[in-house]
């Protein structure tokens, strides 16, 4: 495989929205507030989604995004994350996003979708997958990574291929930092 710079991984030539069939993800943020005590300030379903391919079944959710280390919780809750989603993480920051990803039967047949899905991060990333079952494809070899299996993914060139015939669920966070040398 070649790498293949991030900003090429297709979420589609025109904006999908979402299938019934996908999961609306429940987002709740903390802070405090008027007399500083903690509570719950946001409680609903993460208003960031966007499509995959231009597949209804392969959804992107973004629960947060920041730029920087040490984090500024001061102030409102602003979750960085803006449309379309960007797949890089910030590069002194972090994103926590979930991946649905259909079998691709449901996506593969598009003309180059498949090869311009591999891609490499500068980032350290930690990939959780949470139902399903889904293959972390690398350039030297292939492994098959099941419910309750985690991948530590260090900026290297890779793809994800669902050869099952159920969706697999994937949570991700990934970190700023280097390509691997």
């Amino acid at each position: 495989m070649s790498r293949v710079e991030t900003e090429d991984v297709p979420y589609g030539d025109v904006p999908v929205e979402p299938g019934p069939g996908t999961i609306r993800f429940r987002r709740l943020v903390t802070g405090l507030d008027e007399q500083g005590r903690s509570v719950v300030l946001e409680d609903g379903p993460s208003p960031h989604r966007q499509t995959v391919a231009g597949v209804p079944s392969f959804v992107q959710t973004e629960f947060w995004r920041h730029d920087e280390v040490p984090v500024d919780n001061s102030g409102a809750p602003d979750d960085k994350v803006s449309s379309p989603i960007a797949i890089t993480p910030p590069a002194g920051g972090s994103v926590f996003r979930v991946l649905e990803i259909p079998p691709d039967s449901d996506w593969d047949h598009q003309e180059g979708y498949k090869e311009r899905m591999t891609h490499a991060t500068p980032s350290l990333d930690y990939a959780i997958v949470t139902e399903g079952e889904v293959w972390s494809v690398m350039d030297g070899n292939e492994v098959l990574m099941k419910a309750g299996d985690v991948l530590v993914q260090r900026g290297t060139n890779h793809a994800w291929s669902n050869r099952s015939a159920g969706r697999a669920v994937v949570y991700f966070i990934l970190i700023g930092g280097t390509l691997a040398s």
